[in-house]
């Protein structure tokens, strides 16, 4: 997405992954509001 903000800058960020049950599972509890720093990894960006 073009248009996201990189996670940590003002806007609204878009966070893809695959569906499975490990990696983006935690996600289903995260609140509008809610702040949360993503853990060190790679980034790849398209």
């Amino acid at each position: 997405m073009p248009d996201s903000a990189l996670p940590g800058n003002e806007g609204m960020s878009v966070i893809l992954g695959h569906r499975n049950r490990k990696h983006l599972r935690p996600l289903q509890d995260v609140k509008i509001g809610d702040s949360g720093i993503p853990p060190a990894g790679n980034m790849y960006m398209n």
